[in-house]
């Protein structure tokens, strides 16, 4: 199983759903230790979120699998729900962090132009306060 909070797709796919939701999951699912350079205290969970929503794709520096990079951007529906993730990993020395952003700008590009032939949209904010319907449990797995 996939934890919804571990590596660059969980962090993205969190990243625009509402704050509240996301304080629930993180009340009942543990921030996993997958590597040394897992993120494991909530709030820099949360302030890592935000970083994903601003610059619009989730990166992955060693966290999820030891000497692997990875960034994730999310694709959009006619709500503005995030439906699809598109992902890329690859080892650290050939996705090097000096190429993390551009490459993130690259792949959010070509989320947006999935988003677009698909009739979505992005949300035009998060938002934090108003929770959506309670998540089920395999939802969270």
């Amino acid at each position: 199983r996939f934890p919804i909070t571990a590596g660059s797709l969980g962090k993205t796919y969190l990243a625009w759903q509402p704050e509240h939701d996301v304080r629930q999951i993180l009340r009942r699912v543990p921030l996993p230790r997958l590597s040394s350079r897992a993120i494991r205290n909530p709030r820099a969970y949360l302030a890592e979120l935000r970083g994903v929503r601003g610059k619009g794709f989730g990166t992955n520096y060693n966290e999820y699998y030891a000497g692997t990079h990875a960034l994730a951007a999310p694709i959009f529906d006619a709500s503005g729900r995030v439906v699809i993730l598109l992902l890329t990993v690859g080892f650290a020395a050939d996705l090097p962090p000096s190429r993390m952003s551009a490459n993130g700008r690259l792949l959010r590009a070509a989320a947006d132009r999935v988003t677009a032939s698909l009739g979505g949209r992005p949300p035009a904010i998060v938002d934090r306060a108003r929770p959506r319907a309670p998540l089920r449990a395999q939802e969270l797995r």
